[in-house]
């Protein structure tokens, strides 16, 4: 059995999709599968979070933004044969790819508009079958009206043909099932347990608090940042720091004023020192935005990448997220963190201020943490199964 992954970023880039495709494939044989992606990944990055993976990687260049741009106008007018000429070019082109590589199965992800037709269609053609990997809601993530038009025409039927949809948490996963008749897989985010120790309750002798947040930081965290930082010069502890580890470039969250006497900006970093950077702090921050230009679903649907890993590192996490999203539910449900729901800077620095002083509480939460880590994000676990899902032994559940 011999699959493709399709996806428009792969390891090494510094994405959260990037990371977990790199954890799911890694240890997977490289003659076992092919990548391809609308990014050329022959040229060297110094942008690298990962190592390659050891599939062989095939570059299909995206159209430039214009022309896709055109092609949606006209398709929303009702003008189709420039956008299904286009399409039935791409189709072919996939085509070539699985065929000329032996591909018994093809798994497409989110985060192109174009991509998943195109590789259902080539699917079809060759009678293998096609898998949809919803690692951000399809049909939700576009918010221009011509994308709209394009997803409320081809993307459910995407979705219902596919022969497998497999999405990353209980959110998606209702949501999925219930809007689409289907029975989706649930596969939460991969996680390495095996570089993260056992912490130490105290990791540092040092004075002040070390807040910590790794991973990008975009639109859909933006707020959330902005009230922390309110927060932390309400508390009127002159000592404590957010240390932020992001790839993002620093005038862009200067621009959104992610900044201050309080914010220390870092690189983002290999994957190799993302624990031991996280286990060093006294608290980790986790944030999903109040307010955004994303559609609401799309931020109560999210699973960040980083997830699993503060889970797994064992220190106190403080969620910032809404009270709908998946993020805030979950940690919740099993205790694992502090969760402040609503936008109130005030309820934010209280909550900083519990976790600076209740070790018991501390103590509560990070436990709890480790465990729900080993539970639903061991890469180990989630690795075998997702070998049963594309050797086609795994009834959908």
């Amino acid at each position: 059995m011999k699959f493709a992954i399709i996806s428009p970023v792969l390891p090494p880039s510094p994405s959260g999709q990037a990371v977990v495709l790199y954890q799911l494939l890694k240890d997977i044989p490289p003659e076992g599968y092919v990548a391809i992606s609308t990014h050329d990944y022959s040229r060297e990055s110094r942008n690298n979070c990962t190592e390659n993976l050891g599939g062989t990687y095939h570059y299909l260049p995206d159209i430039h933004f214009i022309f896709k741009k055109f092609l949606l106008i006209t398709h929303f007018f009702g003008i189709k044969m420039f956008i299904l000429a286009y399409l039935e070019k791409r189709v072919r082109q996939y085509q070539r790819i699985l065929q000329n590589n032996g591909c018994d199965l093809a798994i497409g992800c989110t985060a192109d508009i174009f991509e998943p037709f195109a590789v259902l269609s080539a699917c079809n053609r060759l009678h293998i079958p096609f898998y949809f990997y919803i690692l951000d809601d399809y049909l939700n993530q576009w918010t221009d009206r011509f994308e709209a038009s394009f997803l409320r025409e081809f993307g459910p039927d995407i979705i219902k043909r596919a022969d497998k949809v497999i999405v990353i948490n209980e959110c998606l996963k209702k949501v999925y099932d219930s809007r689409f008749g289907i029975v989706t897989v649930l596969l939460h985010n991969p996680t390495d347990l095996q570089r993260y120790p056992a912490p130490d309750p105290h990791p540092s002798q040092r004075t002040g608090i070390r807040i910590l947040y790794t991973g990008d930081v975009g639109e859909a965290h933006y707020d959330a940042f902005r009230n922390l930082i309110a927060a932390l010069e309400r508390t009127g502890d002159p000592g404590i720091r957010i240390h932020i580890y992001t790839g993002r470039r620093r005038a862009r969250l200067f621009k959104e004023k992610i900044t201050g006497p309080f914010v220390v900006l870092h690189p983002h970093q290999h994957i190799s020192s993302i624990p031991r950077i996280q286990q060093s702090a006294d608290i980790l921050f986790l944030p999903l935005a109040f307010h955004s230009g994303f559609p609401e679903f799309i931020i109560n649907s999210a699973s960040p990448g980083k997830m699993g890993e503060f889970l797994a590192a064992g220190r106190p996490i403080l969620v910032h997220a809404p009270p709908g999203s998946f993020v805030s539910w979950y940690f919740k449900k099993f205790k694992c963190g502090l969760v402040v729901d609503s936008p109130s800077v005030e309820d934010l620095a209280s909550a900083i201020r519990r976790l600076s002083t209740d070790e018991e509480l501390r103590k509560q939460i990070s436990s709890a943490a480790r465990e729900a880590a080993f539970r639903d994000f061991d890469a180990d676990s989630i690795r075998s199964r997702f070998r049963r899902i594309v050797s086609r032994n795994q009834p959908p559940v």
